[in-house]
């Protein structure tokens, strides 16, 4: 579902905009050095974004019938899917900036309400609608695969006597779902207002 997403997303923005867009072949000239310190920048900040993902490797790959049989298909799979992925979201952003007024947009869900606001027709609510399906649909099977399922077997092992891990996954949904962790998340400045708080009954002296 997630590929046909952005696949149709893909030809509908190089269709209409005639090609992918002006950020491919744009004027700005870069310095060695600031060419340098793009690149290492754009290599942690995939780097990041599947450190947490790489946490979670062992727990499927111990499920494993030989030693290693994984390695393969990750030293392969991971990098041509995290290469093909990023290039879909840079031609997608760059064929759709003038859509955006000239200011590129990497969020596909925003984009998708720019979509409807622009051409408010059928034909593209019903792709919006499926497309945000997709989408909703790629956020839960990670969830439940780098996050739940592993938690119930850590879980699990930990109270065995008690918990299964199905149980131990629904422990954790109820959990989720009580601290609502996307209200902390949702503005940068209730996040450092949460830290801070923390900071203030760590250390009574902290002030800034």
């Amino acid at each position: 579902m997630i590929c046909a997403c952005f696949i149709g997303l893909l030809a509908w923005a190089l269709h209409s905009n005639g090609g992918p867009g002006n950020l491919i072949s744009s004027s700005i000239v870069l310095t060695k050095s600031q060419r340098a310190f793009r690149i290492v920048q754009c290599i942690s900040s995939v780097g990041g974004t599947w450190g947490g993902a790489g946490e979670r490797f062992s727990d499927w790959s111990r499920f494993e019938k030989r030693k290693n049989t994984a390695m393969p298909a990750m030293a392969v799979a991971l990098p041509i899917t995290v290469t093909i992925t990023a290039m879909f979201g840079v031609f997608i952003t760059t064929a759709t900036e003038r859509l955006n007024e000239g200011t590129p947009q990497w969020n596909p869900l925003i984009l998708m309400i720019s979509i409807q606001q622009q051409t408010y027709t059928p034909i593209s609510r019903c792709a919006t609608f499926f497309a945000g399906v997709a989408i909703l649909s790629s956020q839960i099977f990670v969830n439940i695969t780098q996050n739940t399922i592993p938690y119930g077997m850590d879980l699990a092992g930990m109270f065995p006597r008690y918990l299964s891990r199905r149980r131990a996954c629904l422990i954790l949904v109820i959990l989720t779902c009580i601290a609502q962790p996307w209200r902390f998340l949702s503005q940068a400045l209730i996040f450092v207002n949460i830290l801070s708080v923390f900071a203030r009954k760590l250390f009574p002296s902290y002030t800034s």
